[in-house]
Order: structure tokens, then sequence, then C-alpha cells
């Protein structure tokens, strides 16, 4: 599922509270992973197939938090690229609002975050988990 992105932009401009987009992003990274710090360690799975996107985001603007964060869920290193390519607006304000939108709307219908994500990928439905490979069958439609 891919949001607007003209959505997408209107939403970090009504929140970013005047903020750069690179300052905005420092701040959302670190609350978001102080939050699932207390949360629990499966918390990131909320975003669905906008791990791929956030991850590295995470990373790069709040690396101290996100340390300890991998540490611990046991590593966060798994990368689908075939999901990241699906799910990459190439913009980085444009991927953190997203994840957020997907998170906000699993949220509101009361999806558990583990549950799974089902997402379109290669012409076919799939289920996807955030930091796990995805079964190869699924691509051809034999999952």
């Amino acid at each position: 599922m891919l949001f607007d992105e003209k959505e997408l932009r209107s939403s970090f401009e009504e929140n970013s509270e005047g903020l750069a987009p690179e300052e905005f992003l420092k701040e959302k990274c670190k609350a978001l992973l102080n939050l699932w710090l207390n949360t629990g360690n499966d918390a990131f799975k909320q975003v669905g197939p906008y791990w791929e996107v956030l991850n590295p985001l995470l990373a790069k603007y709040a690396p101290d938090e996100y340390e300890r964060y991998s540490n611990l869920v046991g590593g966060l290193d798994y990368v689908d690229k075939d999901v990241l390519s699906a799910y990459n607006y190439n913009d980085e304000i444009l991927n953190f609002m997203a994840a957020l939108a997907y998170m906000g709307m699993r949220q509101a219908s009361m999806q558990s975050q583990n549950d799974v994500h089902l997402i379109e990928l290669r012409g076919n439905e799939i289920p996807y988990i955030p930091n796990q490979r995805i079964d190869p069958d699924y691509y051809n439609g034999r999952g």
C-alpha cells in the first residue's frame, strides 16, 4: 500500500512544528525508538513493509537509541530488497511519514503488531513480517 506523496508531504508540514526535515527526523526517530524501547521488542513490526525504509532512518538519525533497540530485539539487520524497492519513496521525509501513516492505520483497525502484513509484491499478495525473509515460493504464487 502506497500513500499519496502530496498527503504525506502535507502531513509532514502540519506536524513539523517548523523544524527542518533533518531536525524533525532526529527528534521523531529518537522519540519513536524510545517509545518502542518502553513498549516491547516487537513494536517495530507495526510499520509493516515500511520497516524497510524506516530502519535505515532510525539508524542514521537516532544511532544510540537504535543500537539499544537492536540489542533488545536481537538484531535488525535483515533487509528485503524487493520490499524496500516497492515501498520506497526515495525521500526520507516521505518514507518516515508513510511508516507512521501505516502504523496509525494498523492501530486504528486494532491490528496487533504481531499480525502478519499482507502486502502486494511482484503482482502477488504475500504475507510479510518485518525483519524476516519472505519465502521465495510466495513470489511465484506457490506459497
